[in-house]
């Protein structure tokens, strides 16, 4: 199971603390959640920016640089323990659509034997867009 975090605010806040040096911090929970990170930011003017990578997040300094963005009134961050999908960069969280950012956090039971009736009523449109092989992003 994955570990995410979010955090929306009326006032910036900087976030840094939360995901690399508390006791429970993201970069801590990473060791035994090794497998990619993801954090997303918006800046006010464009829509997300998501920052991935496969390495666990407390071996990765592109981790710590994605999760010191300043003071901040929006970011979502994840951590992956891989259990649908291999490790690869198009599985880590979070997901884009437009102007939406989305993480999931669980293992849908047996998804290869409940896929297609997963699938079934995504949009072609929509479908076309799916990069990953998690169920994550297809919920």
């Amino acid at each position: 199971m994955c570990r995410l975090y979010a955090f929306r605010s009326n006032l910036p806040h900087d976030v840094r603390a939360d995901l690399l040096d508390h006791r429970n911090s993201l970069k801590v929970l990473s060791h035994a959640h090794c497998d990619g990170w993801g954090v997303a930011t918006w800046d006010g003017v464009r829509g997300p920016n998501v920052v991935r990578g496969v390495a666990a997040a407390h071996a990765d300094p592109d981790f710590v640089r994605a999760a010191s963005p300043g003071p901040s009134s929006q970011l979502f961050a994840h951590v992956r323990q891989a259990s649908v999908g291999s490790v690869l960069l198009e599985n880590v969280h979070p997901f884009v659509r437009g102007p939406w950012v989305f993480m999931h956090n669980g293992t849908l039971t047996d998804f290869a034997v409940h896929q297609a009736a997963l699938e079934r009523p995504i949009g072609a449109d929509l479908f076309a867009t799916i990069g990953s092989t998690t169920d994550s992003e297809r919920c």
